[in-house]
């Protein structure tokens, strides 16, 4: 499955400079990080490409691994970052179904959202919403509800949490 940018992600990097939202998730599966420069020195069919690529399975991560790690050579860059064991479970903490993670939970509550069925949502919806709430981005959580379809709208209190 691939991911769109959010409107959100369009609104605040209409130039597309940033790595995306989707991409992030992609590094957490891989357990690598990049920094913003090495993203930026990669050529844009590059950039495009890993957004696209779909990481649905162990040997998808990998092969999603491999062609960041090509891509960023292309561009005279070091190899991404690998993270230890620990910090991959930490940031990966968002693929567990079952009960809704605390952190959503408290910016769910901090934002006046409706509680959502965790277990039914894509693991990019989990990814996103976990992701803005441990960096307590009430705004952007808030606007990723919007953006993902988990509600339809917002009203002006809940959008400047």
């Amino acid at each position: 499955m691939t991911y769109p940018r959010l409107e959100l992600e369009k609104k605040e990097d209409p130039t597309d400079e940033f790595i995306t939202l989707a991409v992030r998730m992609k590094l957490d599966l891989a357990g690598c990080r990049i920094s913003l420069e090495d993203w930026k020195a990669m050529a844009e069919k590059a950039q495009w490409e890993l957004h696209n690529f779909v990481t649905e399975t162990s040997a998808d991560i990998q092969e999603f691994k491999k062609m960041m790690t090509e891509a960023l050579m292309k561009a005279s860059r070091a190899q991404p970052e690998q993270l230890p064991q620990t910090s991959i479970a930490k940031v990966t903490r968002w693929k567990d179904t079952g009960p809704i993670p605390k952190e959503v939970s408290c910016a769910l509550a901090r934002t006046g959202l409706n509680l959502i069925d965790w277990n039914q949502t894509n693991r990019f919806t989990r990814y996103v919403l976990w992701s803005f709430a441990t960096k307590k981005q009430g705004r952007n959580f808030a606007q990723s509800y919007v953006d993902l379809g988990v509600c339809n709208q917002l009203n002006n209190s809940e959008n400047e949490g």
